[in-house]
This record gives C-alpha cells, sequence and structure tokens, in this order.
C-alpha cells in the first residue's frame, strides 16, 4: 500500500467469489496493480469478459474504528 487516500463508498460483501473496484480508484490511489482479463456473471449477463486490473487495497471504516486489507481486487 502505498498511503495515498481516497473517500469513498464501499459495499463489503464477504460472500462474494471476488472483490470489485472501479478502475478509477486504483488510478487515483496510484496503487500498483498488474493487467488481468477475466469473465463476469451477473443476473443480467453470463460469462462477459472484461478487462481490467488487479492490485491490493486497504479499506477503513469512516469511523476509523474498522480496517480491511483487500488482496487480488479486480477493477472493472
Amino acid at each position: 500500500m502505498n498511503g495515498n487516500i481516497c473517500e469513498t463508498y464501499a459495499l463489503i460483501d464477504d460472500c462474494a467469489d471476488k472483490s470489485l473496484c472501479d478502475e478509477r480508484l486504483f488510478k487515483k490511489l496510484g496503487q500498483p496493480r498488474k493487467p488481468v482479463d477475466f469473465k463476469i456473471t451477473t443476473v443480467n449477463s453470463s460469462g462477459s469478459s472484461v478487462s481490467g486490473s488487479e492490485g491490493n487495497l486497504r479499506v477503513q471504516s469512516a469511523s476509523g474504528s474498522d480496517v480491511l486489507d483487500l488482496k487480488k481486487v479486480w477493477s472493472v
């Protein structure tokens, strides 16, 4: 983690198969990442091919009391 901070909203889903974020968040934070290609399935589409990137993020609650380190987050 490079120490850059950005206030944003997050939905944390412990049951999700993968953590996703918007590519603009990685860019704004200047987080190191690598390119990845993957398929994503939603209620509206099945197996859509997506090119994005993968990196790590640290998420902190607005109160500062809770911190999560998210590994291998994919951008969409």
